[in-house]
C-alpha cells in the first residue's frame, strides 16, 4: 500500500510529517542517502506534489554531490524546499481528510434515505393489516443497519400483534374492521409517547373477544324458542302451562275410564229388555194387526 494511501486511509499528517522531520534531520546530520531514501517514499506517497517531487530532486543531488562547494550549494536550498514540502503535504492531507468526511456525510444521507423508504412501506404495510410484508421491510433495514433499534423493536412488537390477532376475522370483513386496534402510523407504533405497546396488545385481545358479537348475515335470524330461557333451562312460565296442560289429560283421562267401569258393571236387566216384554211392546204399539184378530175369534165362537 502506498503512503499516500495509507495517510489518506487514516486521516492524519503525522507519518508524513514526520518523514519530513527525517530528511530535514538526515542533511543536517550530513547523512545524506538517508535524507534521498526518505524523500523517495514521499514522492511515491504524493507524485503529483511539486514540493515534495522538488525535495526529492534536491536530496539525490546532495547526494550525488562530488564536492564540498556543490553539496553546500544544495544544502543552502534543500532547507527552504523542506518547509515548502510539510507546507504542501499538511494541506494535502487536510483536503482528503475533508473530502472523507463529505464522503461520509453523503454515504450516511444516502443511507438515511433508503432506511426512510423502507420504514414508510413497512408502515403502509402495517395500516394494511400485512404484518408479514412490514416485518420484511424492517429486515432489509437490519441488513443495512444490524444495530438500528426502531427495526429491532419494530419487529418484536409486530410479531407479538400477529400471536395476539391470530384467530381475529380477516380484515377484508368490513364489519370487523371497525374492532381492529391498528395504529395509525410508524410513529405512533414505535413511540411510547403517543401509543404503549401494551395497551395495543390489551387491545387487540379485546377486540378478539368484540368479534365475536360482529353482525354475521349467516346467521339463522329466525324467532328464538321462548321455552329455554337464558341458561337453556325451561322458563318458569312455561313450566306452569306444562304442568296446567297434563294435570287436565289426567283429568279428562280419569272421566273417560270412570265412564267405561260405570259402563260395564249396571245390571244386565237394565241393559237388555225380556222376549215376553218386546212381544207386549209389539202388540200395544200394533193396532191395526190386533182388531183382525179379535174379529176372528168372535167368528169362531
Amino acid at each position: 500500500m502506498s503512503l499516500s494511501a495509507s495517510y489518506r486511509r487514516t486521516g492524519t499528517s503525522h507519518n508524513a510529517l514526520a518523514l519530513l522531520s527525517a530528511t530535514q534531520s538526515f542533511v543536517a546530520n550530513s547523512k545524506y542517502l538517508e535524507a534521498a531514501e526518505v524523500t523517495r517514499q514521499l514522492k511515491r506517497a504524493f507524485p503529483s506534489d511539486t514540493f515534495v517531487v522538488a525535495l526529492n530532486v534536491q536530496a539525490e543531488k546532495l547526494y550525488r554531490a562530488k564536492s564540498p562547494e556543490e553539496s553546500a550549494t544544495f544544502l543552502r536550498t534543500i532547507v527552504p524546499i523542506i518547509e515548502k514540502a510539510r507546507e504542501s503535504v499538511r494541506q494535502r492531507i487536510e483536503s482528503s481528510q475533508a473530502g472523507e468526511i463529505d464522503v461520509e456525510k453523503q454515504r450516511k444521507s444516502a443511507l438515511a434515505q433508503v432506511i426512510a423508504q423502507y420504514r414508510a412501506h413497512a408502515e403502509s404495510h402495517l395500516k394494511a393489516g400485512d404484518y408479514d410484508s412490514a416485518i420484511a421491510e424492517m429486515q432489509r433495514i437490519l441488513m443495512l443497519d444490524p444495530s438500528d433499534p426502531v427495526a429491532t423493536t419494530f419487529i418484536q412488537k409486530v410479531n407479538e400483534l400477529k400471536s395476539v390477532s391470530g384467530e381475529r376475522p380477516a380484515k377484508a370483513n368490513q364489519d370487523a374492521a371497525q374492532y381492529d386496534p391498528m395504529p395509525a402510523t410508524l410513529n405512533d407504533l414505535i413511540s411510547k409517547s403517543s401509543l404503549d405497546f401494551d395497551a395495543i396488545l390489551a387491545k387487540t385481545a379485546g377486540a378478539s373477544d368484540l368479534s365475536t358479537n360482529v353482525p354475521n348475515n349467516n346467521v339463522d335470524r329466525t324467532i328464538p324458542d321462548n321455552s329455554m330461557n337464558a341458561t337453556g333451562a325451561p322458563s318458569k312460565r312455561n313450566s306452569k302451562t306444562q304442568l296446567l296442560v297434563g294435570s287436565a289429560f289426567f283429568i279428562i283421562l280419569a272421566i273417560v275410564v270412570s265412564y267405561f267401569l260405570t259402563t260395564a258393571n249396571q245390571p244386565e236387566a237394565t241393559r237388555t229388555q225380556t222376549p215376553g216384554d218386546s212381544t207386549a211392546t209389539i202388540q200395544n204399539s200394533s193396532p191395526q194387526n190386533s182388531t183382525p184378530h179379535n174379529s176372528s175369534q168372535r167368528g169362531t165362537e
